[in-house]
């Protein structure tokens, strides 16, 4: 059986994800696409299935020319997320395979 933290514990590990969020937001709005992509790696490793995580790595990757990491998380976001990746990293090069 898993173990369950207590309400209050989850509620405040839940915000402190919900800030860590935020700040990879907050880098990558202000064009700090190393430590915003740092971040949001970081968020991946306990929460994979993040297509707002996953989307600052493939736009910071992009932008950072690293096209390699850039495509390994595309491959990851729903189809949606890919039609808008593609058209925002095109104007760094990037074309991914599909």
């Amino acid at each position: 059986m898993t173990p369950v933290a207590p309400p209050a514990l989850a509620a405040q590990i839940e915000s402190s994800a919900d800030l860590a969020f935020d700040e990879a937001n907050r880098r990558y709005d202000q064009r700090d696409y190393d430590e915003a992509r740092s971040l949001a790696l970081s968020l991946l490793r306990t929460r994979p299935d993040s297509a707002r995580m996953r989307r600052i790595v493939v736009s910071a990757s992009c932008i950072m020319g690293e096209l390699d990491v850039a495509q390994t998380h595309y491959s990851h976001l729903p189809e949606r997320d890919r039609a808008d990746m593609r058209r925002r990293c095109a104007q760094y090069g990037a074309a991914f395979r599909e």
